[in-house]
């Protein structure tokens, strides 16, 4: 579903390029949930923008959904395909009303406008919205903002959805809320990718991308990733909390059947321990 290839990127500041992406080569399949993960200014953001063609291909080759990021001419029809949920909702929103801001993008693809309307309803009761269409969106909460900027992405029926730390200024109810979200639009069949940089969100992923430096240090599923404590510490994160736990066991000399993830696995290593 998304296939790069030695995809480069550099800013141009008053001292010069500043290069914050260096040979990322990475695949994803259709239907995967993955996590890149890495510290703040890592380039995973970078990274997501040129998913979007938000930001212009300079080197390497990158495809999302058979679309070439670095073909203008089909930008529109990419954005279409692969969708992006932001850290800020109120960055994305357009309209003042909740059903005009859902309409939007079918309005601009040029849906036919019977259509739009059970669109708008459809896309509201996934993210369970109902009731809100002539709300304000100033007027929600930060989760229910999320979840609106979801609805949008969702009334074009994309294939990828992209969350770029998109749970980053929610409390941590709202933040289990929009976790939840992901892999329920998982389960439809969309191909998720979730930019974070906490350990222990990626933990829900299948596959964790981790980060370090504008490269890819490694690539293989949570548990291969976040439990290996040597590179987690080459990129500068601590291991989820299980994790710890377990390594801090193994330095007292008990060995656990398992390295978990979450607690209710460490939990369970520990019930069969012996």
């Amino acid at each position: 579903m998304i296939q790069a290839q030695n995809v480069g990127f550099a800013y141009e500041t008053d001292e010069g390029l500043r290069r914050v992406l260096h040979e990322v080569t990475l695949s994803i399949q259709s239907g995967e949930m993955i996590a890149v993960l890495g510290q703040n200014g890592c380039g995973k953001s970078t990274f997501a923008r040129l998913c979007n063609a938000l930001l212009p291909m300079q080197e390497g080759k990158l495809t999302v959904a058979g679309f070439d990021t670095s073909d203008k001419k089909m930008t529109f029809e990419l954005r279409r395909v692969c969708g992006m949920v932001f850290q800020n909702p109120d960055n994305q929103f357009v309209s003042s009303v909740v059903q005009e801001e859902v309409a939007f993008g079918p309005e601009n693809y040029e849906v036919p406008r019977q259509d739009i309307g059970a669109i708008v309803k459809a896309a509201l009761h996934q993210v369970a919205l109902d009731g809100f269409e002539h709300r304000a969106p100033y007027t929600l909460s930060g989760g229910q903002k999320q979840r609106l900027a979801i609805a949008g992405v969702l009334a074009l029926s994309p294939k990828v959805i992209i969350f770029d730390e998109a749970t980053a200024m929610l409390d941590p109810m709202c933040r289990r809320e929009v976790l939840a979200m992901m892999k329920k639009l998982q389960a439809q069949g969309h191909t998720i990718v979730m930019i974070t940089h906490y350990v222990e969100e990626a933990v829900l992923a299948d596959r964790v991308a981790l980060m370090q430096d504008g490269k890819i240090l490694a690539f293989g599923t949570a548990r291969e990733i976040l439990c290996d404590k040597e590179k987690m510490d080459a990129a500068k994160l601590l291991m989820p909390h299980a994790a710890r736990v377990y390594y801090d066991l193994l330095a007292e000399g008990i060995t656990l059947p398992m390295c978990p993830l979450t607690e209710e696995e460490l939990l369970e290593a520990i019930c069969r321990f012996n």
